[in-house]
């Protein structure tokens, strides 16, 4: 089935964003078709990035792939007539990392489908690299777990229906957070206690700052199940 480009289900923009530099989306092996829709309705006119047997999800939903980047360990049709940056199997790191990685520190967004890795060990190693490449680009949209994170080290705006659930939790250190356009809102406040940003509910338009750490943005549920 044909990933189909499709209107983002919401309006987002990282602080940091600048539009003149190019977006990437990276498919991961996992990705389903609908991540893989909305990845690209979040990612725009961006460069496309298969992550080893994210190169097979790209062939099923007949994308152009600019780049591709693994050890090849799970790749069932090797790349043909592409740039390539291949690792040895025997690494010490994983894809994912080794993708972000080979991006140059920008102020573009990056956006990762199929995060959610299928395992326990890949989806926790999965969110702690975006965590760690956050801090280099403007911001990471990741979807997978059903749902959308945004981990960012400055901010994002999202417009959200009003009454949205969303999460957020701090990733990298005690962050200060600025949050606006919720039920509960946050002005400078360090996240200390990991359920601190639990359950909160969109009013429309939310706003998060952030300062010194980085923190996602979690919206549960908001990618229907394949």
């Amino acid at each position: 089935m044909t990933a189909e480009v499709h209107k983002s289900p919401y309006e987002v923009r990282f602080l940091a964003e600048d539009p003149g530099d190019a977006a990437a989306l990276l498919i991961l092996p996992m990705a389903t078709a609908g991540e893989i829709a909305i990845g690209r309705a979040l990612a725009g006119d961006a460069r496309i990035i298969a992550v080893d047997g994210g190169y097979d999800r790209c062939l099923e939903n007949d994308l152009t792939v600019d780049l591709f980047v693994g050890d090849g360990d799970s790749v069932a049709r090797p790349p043909q007539s592409i740039p390539t940056q291949e690792f040895q199997a025997d690494k010490s790191f994983s894809d994912l990392h080794g993708a972000l990685q080979s991006l140059p520190q920008s102020r573009q967004r990056i956006v990762v489908a199929g995060v959610s890795g299928g395992r326990i060990d890949h989806q926790w190693i999965n969110v702690h690299e975006l965590a760690v490449a956050a801090g280099r680009v403007a911001g990471i949209a990741a979807i997978g777990f059903d749902g959308l994170l945004f981990v960012t080290s400055g901010g994002v705006e999202i417009v959200l229906p009003e009454g949205t659930l969303f999460s957020i939790l701090a990733l990298v250190g005690e962050p200060r957070v600025t949050l606006r356009g919720a039920r509960y809102e946050l002005a400078r406040e360090r996240l200390s206690c990991p359920s601190h940003g639990l359950s909160n509910v969109s009013c429309g338009r939310v706003e998060l700052e952030c300062a010194k750490g980085v923190v996602a943005l979690i919206v549960p549920d908001s990618v229907p199940p394949e």
